[in-house]
């Protein structure tokens, strides 16, 4: 009873689903452990947040007819194109950025994964702001600090910051 550490069961070599597969390497399918509703979570989570409400209000702005414009032509076309991206990956069975390496070559393929970083910082920066902004109000209710856009308000926005980052980084570390 010294080693009482179970031993694990011997591994296939042929069992896809214990292989680490690398960027560039396609996944296939029987591989593939993500679900229609993992995806569908994914998804609804990344455009359930302050920023996409924010847009929401800017495109209200349009008026009633404005936004069903916007609605009914603009969303289509974004999202025809990332359907389609997306189509392009689930076919080939690997990341989006791994599809541009055969177009463009590895030290082309640099731009547009560039460019993707570019968006996701952008896009976790836009999120942020506009969450410290509703923390400093909320600040200003609970402990009088100023606001946004009040003067010394800089005080809650750093705090609403600071208490965003942090939970961005745990929502990542919890993927």
């Amino acid at each position: 009873m010294a080693n009482s550490v179970p031993e694990l069961p011997a591994v296939d070599a042929d069992d896809t689903r214990s292989k680490e597969y690398g960027a560039t390497e396609s996944v296939p399918a029987k591989a593939r452990n993500l679900s229609f509703w993992d995806m569908f979570a994914t998804w609804i989570g990344a455009n359930a947040n302050n920023g996409t409400w924010y847009i929401g209000g800017v495109v209200a702005g349009c008026a009633l007819t404005g936004s069903i414009i916007v609605t009914l032509i603009a969303n289509p076309i974004a999202y025809f194109i990332m359907a389609l991206v997306g189509y392009m990956g689930y076919k080939a069975g690997t990341s989006t950025m791994a599809l541009t390496r055969p177009s463009f070559g590895i030290r082309g393929s640099y731009l547009p994964t560039l460019v993707n970083l570019t968006q996701f910082i952008g896009w976790t920066a836009v999120n942020t702001f506009i969450a410290a902004i509703s923390v400093s109000f909320l600040l200003k209710s609970a402990f009088g600090w100023a606001a946004f856009s009040e003067k010394g308000g800089y005080k809650s926005m750093i705090v609403g910051i600071l208490l965003m980052s942090v939970l961005h980084f745990i929502s990542i570390a919890l993927a």
